[in-house]
């Protein structure tokens, strides 16, 4: 599926509940994602966006999982909607990414190993309200602001 890779933007209806692996992988031309107002998203599997380039994506309440590697090596900055349900950020979920400041949600019970690995661009990540997992390995870099 080679034609993929030339998107430009991705509108996500909200009869999809799961972004399947490697769904935009490598679509570099990606510049703009966008989901319904009533989204029922709630997975993103592994590589769903790796090596992606759009700008901005925020993310629908419904979300429940971020896959292994979903965001690697990806550009952009990625907001949270309102009463999130985000449990879990698997493994390398942003590594190497160019992501900049990120809060994560309150009902994220569990971050996976690496997942800000070589994140060289990050400098702030907050924590909405009670975090309780800490992984040592989340973080391969010194950050200059770590908050609530």
């Amino acid at each position: 599926m080679h034609f993929i890779r030339q998107l430009r933007k991705v509108e996500i209806s909200s009869n999809v509940s799961k972004i399947s692996k490697h769904s935009f992988e490598n679509c570099v031309l990606l510049s703009q994602v966008e989901f319904s107002n009533k989204s029922n998203l709630r997975y993103i599997e592994k590589n769903a966006f790796c090596c992606s380039r759009f700008h901005n994506i925020s993310i629908p309440s419904s979300v429940i999982y971020f896959g292994p590697f979903s965001f690697k090596q990806s550009g952009f900055q990625v907001t949270f909607q309102p009463q999130s349900k985000l449990q879990l950020i698997d493994k390398y979920a942003f590594a190497d990414s160019s992501i900049q400041t990120i809060t994560i949600p309150q009902k994220v019970a569990k971050i996976g190993q690496g997942v800000f690995q070589n994140c060289l661009c990050l400098e702030n990540v907050f924590f909405d309200d009670t975090y309780y997992h800490n992984n040592r390995f989340v973080f391969s870099y010194h950050l200059d602001v770590l908050t609530e």
